[in-house]
């Protein structure tokens, strides 16, 4: 005698997945400006008295060690974003995005204040540059000499869009313009198969504490991407003789 018992199995699994892999990546350095030791300011007596007044009020104390731990590496911690993805840069000063276009040229936006304009919820449309905030766009060009076969970065400053409307694929640096530096001109490409950019030089009058702070009001429209797989019923049968 056979005897056919149907057995349900239901199969559920939920996956986050907390970064996307690309094959390519856009990278480049921030590198601390060079300072001639002429040129370093030197604190007067009247302000170093003005210092040690904020330090005695109550919390000030707090603000400026972290300030201090946060200038240990002028070119560490200053966030960027690029794509949808969002990014500091690290202890050497690195920064690596995913790259999610085909063109070798990219636009560059320096800025500590931008608005996220929304389509469905929370999906970033464009950024808008927050009216009276600083900023500063420029356009990194790839080129190739046609006597030499040598490729080159050029790099621009051009001006910014009428409507202060910024494109998703726009790498920005939040950051005032004068405490960063952008070489204007002519780089050599580094041979390699990632898209590797010119470096940029931090000032030593950057606020990455501030800067910090309003980059963390954006953080939940970078929140990482859930997969979520329906709960799904499959039917077995198992034969048994006897």
């Amino acid at each position: 005698m056979k005897t056919n018992i149907k057995i349900s199995l239901f199969v559920c699994a939920i996956a986050t997945t907390q970064s996307i892999l690309s094959d390519y990546i856009i990278t480049f350095f921030m590198r601390p400006y060079p300072y001639l030791p002429e040129t370093e300011k030197k604190i007067t007596k009247e302000e170093a008295q003005i210092k040690s007044a904020k330090l005695k009020k109550p919390g000030k104390i707090a603000k400026y060690t972290l300030r201090s731990i946060l200038q240990s590496n002028i070119a560490s911690g200053i966030f960027c974003t690029y794509s949808g993805q969002l990014e500091i840069s690290d202890q050497d000063g690195q920064v690596t995005f995913a790259r999610r276009q085909e063109s070798p040229n990219v636009k560059l936006l320096i800025t500590n204040r931008v608005t996220p304009i929304l389509m469905g919820g929370q999906t970033i449309h464009h950024w808008e540059i927050e009216g009276g905030s600083p900023a500063r766009l420029y356009y990194v060009n790839q080129r190739e000499d046609e006597e030499t076969n040598i490729e080159f970065w050029d790099v621009k400053k051009i001006k910014l869009p009428a409507n202060n409307r910024i494109s998703l694929d726009t790498i920005i640096i939040f950051a005032k313009p004068s405490h960063i530096f952008v070489p204007e001109g002519i780089t050599q490409i580094e041979k390699d198969t990632q898209l590797i950019l010119p470096d940029i030089y931090v000032k030593k009058n950057i606020d990455k504490l501030s800067n910090s702070f309003y980059v963390l009001n954006l953080k939940r429209f970078f929140s990482q991407t859930k997969e979520q797989y329906q709960i799904k019923e499959k039917e077995y049968s198992v034969q048994t003789q006897g």
